[in-house]
């Protein structure tokens, strides 16, 4: 991966050891051990990390590029099987062998088909536990509710503009 920012040799190390999977602790040391001002610092963390995020567009961009790919290939699959199954079926050739293969088509289990919910017995329903709905409990909250078994936490985060 190409890196945006040039890193100096501390920084770098760090770069690879958190690109490479290095334990959590080998580059939490070597941050440790550099002795920048706290502006020098921030501003090595920031490199390191716009690096880091490059890298993982690039990684997001190669992971949907072999997704489709195998997509692609699943497609293939399941249309070479059918044309097969259907060769097989024309010929009325339903079981053979050769020296590589064993060929046979068979019944698979039974499945549910047209399903109209509206007249399945209530007996074949599954009940569900009640779910939270914690969007409206923290709206409430934030409203001055005062709900047993619930408070607000506020909490706080970097922000690099």
């Amino acid at each position: 991966m190409s890196n945006i920012y040039e890193l100096t040799e501390s920084y770098k190390q760090v770069f690879d050891a958190i690109s490479s999977g290095e334990d959590d602790q080998v580059y939490l040391d070597t941050l440790q051990s550099i002795n920048d001002s706290i502006e020098d610092k921030a501003d090595g963390y920031m490199r390191i990390i716009k690096n880091l995020e490059g890298d993982n567009e690039a990684l997001d961009k190669e992971i949907k590029r072999l997704q489709a790919r195998k997509k692609t290939n699943e497609n293939g699959i399941k249309r070479m099987k059918e044309d097969l199954q259907l060769a097989m079926e024309q010929t009325n050739k339903l079981a053979f062998k050769t020296p590589l293969f064993s060929y046979g088509i068979q019944n698979n289990a039974p499945s549910l088909d047209n399903i109209d919910t509206s007249k399945i017995p209530k007996k074949y329903f599954v009940e569900q536990e009640p779910k939270l709905d914690k969007k409206a409990l923290l709206n409430d909250l934030k409203e001055g509710q005062e709900i047993n078994g619930a408070t607000i936490k506020q909490t706080q985060s970097l922000r690099v503009r």
